[in-house]
Parts: structure tokens; C-alpha cells; sequence
């Protein structure tokens, strides 16, 4: 039994994982296949291969919920929340297929994407990182399923062997940063910060920056846009926390956010691989900001 396996044991945090991670499969397989059919489809006849993966991975989740009678509130990007089984959700479900900008570049929206994340957050209360009880992101390439739940490590599976995930420390002008600026030259504040930085790079959208954070393969994130809601960093985020990373959610004034009840509320965010990164990045966006 390897470290992953003894960590998780057959406790109900494993098996509600487990069954996070087969209905991360299922859903991501159906919708895969109608944007395939989407695709393929006469031009009059052409459903949004967005609308369409939505639809079908929402589908196969519902049902996979149903065989096993686990009663949750559904949230798929775009759509309202749908209650799901009998009684009293014991979760909220967040279901999330994340695309990144040259996709549109290259004439395909929605299809090819990087990420599909699904997290298990209680079923009332603010939607804070530290109570997602489960997170699984299945990447488009690479690792098979990367993974995290409450009081565990990070994961990532490959080939059936898992792996921890860990962030790597570095200060601001050792950093390799990425900020999201959809086309747009960044304003003062982030312009100084990312030249105090060793390096920056375009990773694209947000689950994939922080997932790369929590991979090792970048420092930092930031994104003062104002325009994120839970189903762009929830899973990815705890993901993140759970490799030895922070997340910050900050509001107009670039003071930090209160965990939001509603996960349409929009919000930018700062994250690091460590609190000492935060807080210095922190502290130079607002020193330049006011």
C-alpha cells in the first residue's frame, strides 16, 4: 500500500473522494464527447461546445450522485445550483472545465481545455478553501487526476503511482510570477511587481496558475482584475493550500475579501507559494496602489 493509500485509508474522507474522483472521470468523458459531437455537427444544426460539455458533464454527474444516493447542490459554471437526491445536501459540488486563452487564438473554444476541476465544499456556510473538503482536477495532459482533501496532502496521479505535490520557495526576485491581463498592459501596481520578479509568464487561466504553483513549476499569481468567481479557483486553490501554498481573495481596494457566501461574488486574487511571497507581493501592490 503506498503513502497516498495509507494517508487516505477507507475512511468516509477517502470514499467521498472516490467518489469525487469517478464522477471527475465520468463527467469530464461525457463532456468530452458532446464537444466532439458538437464539433462535428452541421453548422445549422452546431450546438456551444461550451453549453454542450457543461450539459453532458452535469448529466453524468447527476446520475453517478443518483446511483450512489448522495444528495448535494450542484453547481456547474453558468448554471444555477441544482439539487441533487433526497433530503438534506450533504455537499456543495462546484464543476468546473477551465480553457485558456489560445484555445480561442486557435479557432477552438472549448475544445481543448486544460482543466476540469471539481470541489466538495460543505453544504452551507462562506466558501472558505480551508473547509473544502475535497478537491479533483483532471488535467487535459500530464498527471491523470491531481488531487487534495480535508487534512491531507496534495496528489497527483500517474499511471496508478501518486506522487505528493509540493510548492517551491523562492523571495520576489528569485520569483517566477504569472498574472492574467487578458490582452491588457498591467496598471502600476502589478507592473512593478512584475519587474521585481526573476520572471514572468503567461500561464493562462487561473486553476492552471495555481496549479502550477502547487506543481512546483511557478511561485506566484496574480490577478487584480476583480472579475473571479468560486468556480474559477475553489478546487485549484485548495489544491494549492493543501501542497503548502496560500490563496488571497481581495476586493477593490486590494484589502483582503471575507470568504464569500455566494460563489458568483467576483473577486481578485493573489496567490504565492508560500505566506512569506504573499505578503511581500502584498505589500508592494499596496504601497503602489494608494
Amino acid at each position: 500500500m503506498n503513502e497516498f493509500r495509507q494517508q487516505s485509508g477507507d475512511s468516509p474522507k477517502w470514499r467521498e473522494l472516490h467518489l469525487l474522483r469517478r464522477l471527475t472521470d465520468a463527467a469530464f468523458a461525457a463532456g468530452c464527447r458532446a464537444v466532439r459531437e458538437a464539433n462535428a455537427a452541421s453548422s445549422h444544426a452546431r450546438q456551444n461546445p461550451a453549453h454542450a460539455f457543461a450539459e453532458a458533464s452535469s448529466a453524468a454527474a447527476v446520475k453517478l450522485l443518483g446511483e450512489h444516493s448522495w444528495a448535494a447542490l450542484l453547481h456547474v459554471a453558468g448554471s444555477p445550483p441544482q439539487h441533487i437526491g433526497s433530503g438534506a445536501p450533504q455537499a456543495r459540488l462546484f464543476l468546473t472545465p477551465t480553457s485558456e486563452p489560445h484555445d480561442f487564438v486557435r479557432g477552438m473554444p472549448f475544445a481543448a481545455f486544460s482543466h476540469f476541476c471539481v470541489a466538495a465544499a460543505p453544504p452551507i456556510g462562506p466558501l472558505e478553501i480551508a473547509t473544502v473538503r475535497a478537491a479533483v482536477i483532471r488535467p487535459l495532459a500530464g498527471a491523470d487526476m491531481l488531487m487534495a482533501f480535508d487534512g491531507a496532502r496534495a496528489w497527483a496521479e500517474w499511471q496508478g503511482q501518486h506522487h505528493e505535490m509540493s510548492t517551491t520557495m523562492a523571495a520576489l526576485p528569485e520569483a517566477s510570477i504569472s498574472a492574467n491581463l487578458d490582452g491588457h498592459a498591467p496598471g502600476r501596481a502589478l507592473a512593478e511587481v512584475l519587474g521585481m520578479a526573476r520572471e514572468v509568464r503567461c500561464i493562462g487561466g487561473t486553476a492552471a496558475a495555481l496549479l502550477a504553483i502547487a506543481s512546483g513549476q511557478l511561485h506566484a499569481h496574480v490577478d487584480l482584475r476583480g472579475t473571479l468567481g468560486a468556480h474559477d479557483w475553489l478546487a485549484a486553490a485548495a489544491l494549492l493550500r493543501a501542497a503548502g501554498g496560500e490563496v488571497m481573495l481581495l476586493d477593490k481596494a486590494l484589502e483582503q475579501a471575507p470568504p464569500p457566501n455566494n460563489p458568483d461574488q467576483r473577486h481578485a486574487l493573489v496567490a504565492a507559494a508560500s505566506r512569506d511571497l504573499l505578503e511581500e507581493i502584498m505589500a508592494m501592490l499596496r504601497q503602489t496602489w494608494l
